[in-house]
């Protein structure tokens, strides 16, 4: 038993289940103690010979500065380092994550397999029902958020498996992709679907122009998906939701499809300042209930344009890394796309798809060398 256990990476294990518990009334404490412990192991593990150097990594230089421009702003404005603290845990987490040298495949579907049975327990817990489903999450967009990383995730290793010699069989894909599209589907979550569709699009826009021949290899295994789910595109169940989950719900708030997301970022944008309005910054816009809805203008509003340049900066950076791999492997690409695009209607900070990320693009720098060698089933 232990040897069998020892194949997977327990720190990461714990860090991707915690973030999606966070997400639930019931467990986010537990969550939350997951995410640190294993956070803290991972920082005893790496400290003394870290994979990733900030003298090195221009990522890392980049968060660090927009680390101490969020809290020079914070004692600018008065708000001192409660309106950073935030920015601080953010680069914190990122540099303990990158100096770790992970990358075991095994995990990586360990992940996806629980997941899935958190789903399918969230149904004894909160009946299912079609559509809006929120399983034992917050609420369906949480639900949705999850699933689409999910999705490609798996998809990514998938895609990956035939030029990497990564074990994911064709049987492993669908037995995993049916469920969790299912529960992408009944939670009716636009957002998650809209990513997970772009991110798809974008991959293949990308691969047509870096080589033709690859992109036919590739796009042969989507039309071979596409082919396999033709039952579940021609059910009754489908197309129920898109009668009912998607044109009902756009028809319901015609005049107001954005959910007043429009709205709230119109006026983070028109009170926008060098150093943020600091933690209550949403009280900008207090006519509307809710948050940013935006991982970019939330941190916008709150720490200022200076520190949110080197914000963005920073997942520039990273996104055009998976670019640049993304013939040797499409993980980083995959799960980067999912979170950028659903930080466009959620914040997404402390999600599952930040953290698949952060460990996917400290392995990608070692990926030359020893790509093969590193995957250990």
């Amino acid at each position: 038993m232990k040897k069998y256990f020892s194949k997977y990476d327990i720190n990461v294990l714990c860090i991707a289940i915690g973030s999606s518990l966070i997400l639930t009334d019931n467990l986010r404490s537990a969550g939350f103690i997951m995410i640190v412990l294993g956070l803290i192991s991972i920082l005893f593990k790496s400290i003394k010979k870290p994979i990733l150097k900030i003298k090195k990594n221009t990522s890392l230089k980049i968060l660090f500065l927009f680390a101490i421009c969020s809290t020079f702003g914070g004692f600018v404005r008065g708000y001192g380092l409660t309106s950073s603290i935030l920015a601080i845990i953010f680069v914190l987490v990122f540099y303990v994550i990158v100096i770790y040298d992970f990358y075991k495949i095994i995990t990586l579907k360990l992940i996806i397999d629980i997941h899935v049975l958190i789903f399918i327990i969230g149904i004894f817990i909160n009946p299912i029902r079609l559509f809006s489903y929120n399983s034992i999450f917050y609420n369906p967009n949480s639900l949705g958020g999850i699933a689409a990383s999910l999705i490609l995730l798996l998809l990514a290793l998938y895609l990956d498996s035939k030029n990497n010699n990564i074990d994911i069989t064709l049987r492993f894909f669908l037995t995993r992709l049916f469920p969790i599209l299912f529960f992408l589907i009944i939670s009716s979550s636009r957002a998650s679907i809209l990513t997970v569709i772009f991110s798809v699009f974008l991959y293949f826009v990308f691969i047509f122009f870096q080589s033709f021949k690859f992109f036919f290899r590739k796009f042969k295994y989507l039309v071979l998906i596409f082919v396999l789910s033709l039952p579940l595109l021609f059910s009754n169940f489908f197309y129920e939701f898109l009668n009912i989950s998607l044109l009902t719900k756009v028809n319901n708030k015609s005049d107001n499809i954005s959910s007043n997301r429009m709205e709230i970022w119109g006026i983070i944008i028109d009170n926008i300042n060098f150093f943020g309005h600091g933690r209550n910054f949403n009280i900008l816009f207090s006519d509307f209930a809710g948050s940013a809805h935006n991982t970019f203008l939330s941190m916008l509003g709150q720490n200022g344009f200076l520190a949110f340049f080197f914000y963005f900066i920073f997942w520039i950076i990273i996104f055009f890394r998976g670019v640049k791999i993304i013939r040797q492997s499409s993980l980083l690409f995959f799960i980067t796309s999912c979170f950028l695009t659903l930080s466009m209607f959620e914040s997404m900070h402390n999600k599952l798809s930040m953290y698949i990320t952060f460990f996917m693009f400290a392995n990608s720098y070692r990926m030359n060398k020893k790509f093969n060698k590193s995957l250990r089933k």
